[in-house]
């Protein structure tokens, strides 16, 4: 997908994976046993920097609890204690019998009920365990989390089932403090809510999660490793439908391919993402990457060295001063080099920024910076400049490949379940030139699909891209030297005041 929904979606991630991660025994096939049994442990993270006292909770004598909601008789629901265990010598243990397949919340209580981890899980009675990990980090961040291990099994309905998979042992070190996870978007009650189909701790650098999903939509999956030295972050959409297994895969320590060999995911995003020519191209691109990260590497590594020769002192060497006259060096934060590059040449925003620029009468007075952009600008040019590094010029080429791929689909009104999909897989986003194309698009969808696919899902679409649209021509219009466009505020009084009123 384009760059900036990585950041975009990180922020929602960040949100909600605090208090939010599921799993359960994968198999409904109760048999004869009514038991389950939940076991845990404790990893703790040490401080980076020993010396520093840092206030943080202690979870070792922690109490975990297993809580069910249930109907009162009064017609309220209320949360029911199933078990509970202290932890002992960094491990607990719960256990207990029930009559079905029972979701419930997994809580870790330390130092008072205002600090509390949580965990929903699904408890089936088949006598099989569930195993979790409480993290108990000592450093500011990431914050203390609850998670399942390794599988991730909530699905109660066969017909519903999908299945996403992977084995990271062989790629990424330090997979046994990552967790995967697995989220979406919805329409409840007016608003957009996110949903979760799983969350887990990697369990020898392998994970399974297992959920219900009603119909075809959107997803996303992503790795995170933040407890490790070298944090890694990766992201990528699936299209989520009943009865498909998901495959991921992890490739340049930071990009996830999902295959599943049918079904819309393999029509939307195999079709291209498997195909020769971005295989081909991304090859030359994980390997071009890989070298600018190592002469990166390089670069800090002599200029480090050069500032510890000069004992201290703030005098520069040759050498420090060799590496800051290199444009390369400059940017050493492939992220930098990456949005850098990604950007049009700066002759050409400025020359688009000077022309819309004519000082208004009245601001004469005013300077104007040329290297100043709106964010709008900057995300609408995203084709490499000249000075591009080669791994930048080759990622922009793989997301031409995508644009044309999610183009062609666009093109064929004859499914317009697909079209909607290619939509919500950011065929026409907010920050493109033909953003305004997406308005369309959504007014021929709701012409085509149920009405309730369009109430749930192309209407608030459209509602939302055109507020952002009408956001990024008003910040466009707040340039230097231009009067600030006219608008209405109330008073202290409460009476309406237009700006430009005498």
């Amino acid at each position: 997908m384009k760059n900036f929904l990585r950041a975009m979606i990180l922020l929602c991630i960040t949100a909600f994976v605090a208090v939010l991660s599921t799993g359960s025994s994968h198999t409904l096939n109760t048999g004869s046993s009514k038991t389950y049994t939940v076991t845990g442990k404790l990893i703790t993270i040490e401080p980076k920097a020993p010396d520093e006292k840092e206030e943080h909770t202690d979870w070792s004598t922690a109490t975990i609890s297993i809580l069910h909601q249930v109907e009162g008789g009064d017609g309220k629901s209320k949360m029911v204690e199933l078990a509970s265990a202290k932890i002992v010598d960094g491990k607990f243990t719960l256990s207990g019998e029930i009559e079905e397949p029972t979701e419930v919340t997994i809580t870790a209580k330390a130092g008072g009920e205002e600090l509390e981890l949580t965990a929903t899980v699904l408890l089936v009675p088949n006598g099989e365990e569930i195993s979790l990990v409480l993290v108990d980090n000592m450093n500011d961040y990431p914050s203390d989390r609850l998670y399942v291990l390794g599988t991730s099994y909530s699905s109660k309905d066969p017909t519903k089932k999908l299945s996403i998979t992977g084995d990271f042992s062989n790629v990424v070190q330090d997979v046994n403090m990552a967790a995967f996870g697995a989220y979406g978007q919805k329409l409840e009650d007016g608003e957009m809510v996110s949903f979760w189909l799983g969350y887990v701790m990697l369990d020898e650098g392998k994970f399974l999660i297992e959920a219900d999903v009603s119909d075809v939509h959107v997803v996303y999956v992503y790795f995170w490793s933040d407890y490790a030295e070298d944090r890694v972050f990766a992201l990528s959409p699936i299209v989520a439908e009943p009865n498909v297994n998901y495959q991921v895969h992890l490739r340049a320590t930071d990009d996830l391919f999902i295959t599943s060999r049918k079904g819309r995911h393999a029509e939307l995003i195999e079709s291209w993402q498997q195909s020769t020519a971005y295989q081909t191209k991304f090859d030359a691109y994980e390997k071009s990457y890989l070298a600018f990260e190592t002469e990166q590497a390089t670069k800090r590594e002599i200029a480090k060295q050069s500032i510890t020769r000069s004992n201290g002192s703030e005098t520069r060497t040759e050498a420090v001063a060799s590496t800051e006259e290199d444009p390369d060096t400059e940017t050493v934060d492939d992220s930098t080099v990456a949005h850098e590059g990604t950007a049009k040449s700066d002759t050409k925003a400025d020359d688009a920024q000077t022309s819309a620029t004519d000082v208004a009468e009245g601001c004469e007075h005013v300077v104007i910076d040329p290297t100043q952009s709106t964010q709008s600008v900057v995300f609408f040019s995203n084709e490499p400049s000249e000075d591009a590094p080669e791994h930048v010029v080759l990622k922009w080429e793989l997301e031409q490949i995508q644009d044309a791929a999610m183009q062609k689909i666009l093109d064929n009104w004859n499914d317009p379940i697909s079209v909607l999909l290619a939509m919500e897989l950011g065929a026409i986003t907010e920050y493109d030139e033909n953003r305004s194309d997406a308005l369309q698009v959504y007014d021929k969808l709701a012409e085509k699909l149920d009405l309730e696919i369009v109430a749930l899902r192309v209407t608030p679409a459209r509602d939302r891209l055109f507020d952002k649209i009408a956001r990024h021509e008003s910040e466009n219009a707040l340039r230097q030297g231009q009067k600030v466009p006219g608008f209405t505020l109330a008073n202290a009084e409460g009476e309406n005041v237009v700006l430009y009123d005498n």
